[in-house]
């Protein structure tokens, strides 16, 4: 199974969620994450949409509000860092390759 992209947003008030401290509970060996703010980061993994809500809503993480969104295949566009472009267009080729 290939990586997918996944875009997760947390409510500003979500408990526990400022950056580092949770978020290594929703990672599998291999995965990586780009993190733009505190509460909103692209991750890339195999786990499914349904596995990553349940390690969201269960365990260390608690989360009560969250979005997850899949946007592997989604068009992108935008005014942003080269490094955060680098990010997304390594799975690109890693896809494409495979």
């Amino acid at each position: 199974m290939n990586r997918r992209v996944y875009m997760l947003v947390f409510s500003s008030g979500s408990r526990q969620m400022s950056g580092a401290t949770a978020i290594p509970a929703l990672l599998d060996e291999g995965d990586s994450l780009y993190m733009l703010d505190h509460n909103v980061l692209f991750l890339k993994t195999r786990q499914s949409v349904e596995a990553l809500t349940t390690r969201l809503k269960q365990g260390q993480i608690g989360a009560h509000e969250f979005f997850l969104a899949d946007v592997t295949e989604t068009p992108r566009a935008g005014n942003m860092a080269p490094t955060f472009w680098n990010y997304l267009r390594a799975n690109d080729l890693l896809t494409s390759a495979a």
